[in-house]
């Protein structure tokens, strides 16, 4: 009797021992289990983050590079992929879990800095639209309405008979010819003048002025906003003039410049006049 007890006893405690030991291994791959469902959400974040990434890194180099320098968009983010590998056992995978943890936090960050760099060249580049919209890049009259062009420079001048500076360039046109602010701006001046008969002058701000003068007409009133290609007169012959033209200046800071420099589509005779800026001269278009 005796020795039945002790194999039932013996028996009975190997059992609990089995079972005790049979526990631990399903817990141990019940946590290996968790271990890997929290790796697999964690690397799904981590590539839905980088993928946001790299859908903004495109966005600004697409939609802003003609306005970006060197260096202002160079970082490049990702954080790659991990394999769970049950044969590195439970604390080689929870490394990896935790390593892309902290990556992943590392490029949230960097997500941050993204949009941060996102919002400083969005707003450079409304800056650089708005230079572009208030910076004289286009003609003041049709280029079918001008058949002749007298350039900026020193020359003789037509009712004074002597050497002066012309500081804009005469485009001859028929009288009633529209003119069209070549940016936008503020007018700062529409009155008559003794010289240049009827004028306006605008203000583009960037330290860009242009002006009109010999006008038949003037559409706006000194205060008013204008935008690029607006009608803001016409041709005319007022004030000393020998015949119908625009006189169009542009003047940076103050000082006049070349306006050709600044037309963005050159015609031949426009060409002419540019690079015959030390002295003006006259240049008739063929029709």
């Amino acid at each position: 009797m005796k020795k039945f007890l002790w194999i039932f006893t013996s028996v009975l405690m190997l059992s609990l021992f089995g079972l005790a030991i049979y526990g631990k291994t399903q817990d141990m791959k019940s946590q290996e289990q968790g271990y890997k469902q929290s790796f697999e959400i964690l690397n799904y974040f981590a590539s839905q983050q980088e993928q946001k990434i790299q859908q903004i890194s495109k966005h600004i180099k697409r939609q802003y590079r003609p306005i970006l320098e060197d260096g202002d968009m160079e970082t490049s983010f990702g954080i790659g992929g991990f394999e769970f590998n049950p044969s590195s056992g439970l604390s080689g995978n929870y490394n990896f879990v935790n390593t892309t943890y902290k990556r992943l936090k590392i490029d949230q960050a960097y997500a941050r800095v993204t949009q941060n760099q996102l919002k400083q060249i969005s707003a450079k580049a409304n800056r650089f639209r708005d230079s572009i919209i208030h910076t004289p890049t286009i003609r003041p009259v049709a280029v079918d309405s001008i058949y002749a062009i007298s350039s900026f420079g020193l020359r003789m001048h037509p009712i004074l008979h002597k050497i002066m500076l012309h500081d804009g360039i005469d485009y001859a046109a028929l009288v009633g010819t529209p003119v069209h602010a070549t940016a936008a701006g503020r007018v700062i001046a529409a009155r008559y003048d003794k010289i240049a008969g009827l004028y306006v002058k605008i203000d583009h701000g960037y330290h860009y002025a242009t002006v009109y003068a010999h006008l038949s007409k003037a559409y706006v009133r000194p205060g008013q906003e204008v935008k690029k290609g607006q009608i803001i007169g016409l041709v005319g012959n007022t004030g000393r003039s020998v015949g119908p033209h625009l006189h169009y200046e542009v003047k940076v800071n103050g000082v006049p410049v070349n306006p050709v420099r600044f037309i963005a589509h050159k015609i031949e005779a426009e060409r002419e006049c540019l690079a015959s800026s030390k002295k003006s001269k006259s240049i008739v278009i063929a029709r």
